[in-house]
């Protein structure tokens, strides 16, 4: 028993030997600073953008309604081509024919109206140059006593009827051309005119049919320049220059497409409901873009003055509160940050950073304040930074 004693008493002493050795032969666990990235905060314009979205129109778009009524012979220009949907049409020229026989008749008879006005006038003024000679005539033989008062008289009112039968000859003249100048102006009622250049793109009646001045015959487009019709938010509109603005349209027809669009006014006028301005937009010389697509369209503009603006990724999300991260001295210091506007990379920093200050955007998400880091490999070193001043440091999160 008191071998076993002793056997156990020397397992005991080798094991604590060699259990102190092994303490002797462990080294002290360093722990590495956090390896980050930095940038300068620095001041700039910062571009923002707006998703607002439209119906895209021709910038001409116009129903023309014949002016009398009629049957609708053809749809064909002056040379006999046929006008379908789709025809590139010119201004003032001539695409639909009404039915104008009777019309024509009844220019005939007008243009022989005004050649019988014409006859007649000339017979008139004949009648009355013989008459005033007639009537200087018998005025001298009266005064011979050739004639009595009674043939005198009688000179000086036939040369009187003469007068008034010329006048009215000469009113009949007019009579006649005002009848034709009609007659021609209702010949050319029926003949259909575009009031703009552009394309046919609807007949609303077919030919043969009844065309009156109440209905629309077809609607033609201009299609060359198209417009699109957005709202604005009232607070934006001070901040868009026209002049400066840049704007991408892209449609679900051609996702693959940006196209672009310029600004042509900004209407003078609030919606007072919604609060919401309009903004034109001008396209000109796309053939892909068709009146009726649904555009999307991004806004770019400006602030006019430069701002802190950082990348949104540098910024860390904590309880209904932006943070970042700066750099100081091989710490880490928390900040608490106000935001404003954002872009699609960027976003503005209206409190909580000053313009130099070094920015972790690379290894922020493993930090805590005031935690020891460095800089990751291939940053350059950074220049002895500024002391933190007591501003600075009271607003630093504990």
């Amino acid at each position: 028993m008191k071998k076993k004693s002793i056997q156990t008493s020397k397992l005991f002493l080798i094991l604590l030997a060699f259990q102190l050795s092994s303490c002797k032969g462990k080294k002290e666990v360093k722990v590495e600073p956090i390896k980050v990235k930095t940038e300068i905060v620095k001041r700039s314009i910062f571009e923002k953008k707006l998703n607002l979205v439209g119906e895209i129109q021709a910038l001409e778009n116009i129903d023309v309604f014949p002016k009398i009524a009629g049957n609708i012979t053809s749809y064909s220009f002056d040379n006999g081509e046929k006008v379908t949907e789709n025809s590139h049409i010119k201004k003032d020229q001539i695409f639909a024919i009404l039915d104008h026989e009777e019309m024509e008749i009844g220019l005939k008879k007008t243009k022989a109206s005004l050649e019988i006005s014409k006859a007649n006038l000339q017979i008139s003024e004949v009648n009355l140059n013989d008459a005033s000679r007639d009537e200087i005539r018998m005025t001298n033989l009266f005064e011979k006593g050739a004639i009595t008062d009674k043939q005198k008289q009688e000179s000086l009112s036939h040369l009187k009827r003469m007068q008034a039968q010329c006048l009215q000859a000469k009113a009949m003249l007019l009579d006649s051309k005002a009848s034709l100048k009609q007659a021609k102006i209702s010949l050319d009622k029926a003949f259909i005119k575009s009031p703009i250049d552009g394309v046919l793109t609807i007949k609303y009646i077919s030919e043969n049919n009844m065309a009156n001045p109440s209905r629309p015959l077809a609607n033609i487009s201009n299609l060359k320049e198209l417009k699109i019709l957005i709202g604005i938010p009232e607070k934006i509109i001070s901040e868009i220059d026209p002049k400066t603005s840049l704007v991408d349209v892209k449609v679900d027809a051609y996702s693959d497409k940006t196209f672009k669009a310029e600004i042509e006014k900004i209407y003078p006028t609030i919606d007072k409901n919604t609060r919401m301005g309009t903004l034109e937009l001008r396209i000109v010389g796309n053939a892909l873009l068709k009146p009726g697509m649904y555009a999307n369209v991004i806004l770019h503009f400006q602030k006019n003055q430069e701002i802190i603006k950082v990348p949104f990724s540098s910024l860390i999300y904590h309880q209904g509160s932006y943070q970042a991260y700066i750099y100081k001295d091989g710490k880490a210091y928390l900040k608490k940050l106000e935001i404003g506007d954002r872009n699609d990379n960027f976003v503005e920093v209206t409190s909580g950073l000053q313009e130099n200050d070094y920015l972790i955007v690379l290894g922020q998400n493993k930090l805590t304040d005031q935690i020891d880091v460095s800089l990751a490999q291939g940053q350059s070193p950074l220049p002895k930074e500024r002391s933190l001043s007591p501003e600075d440091q009271g607003k630093l999160v504990d």
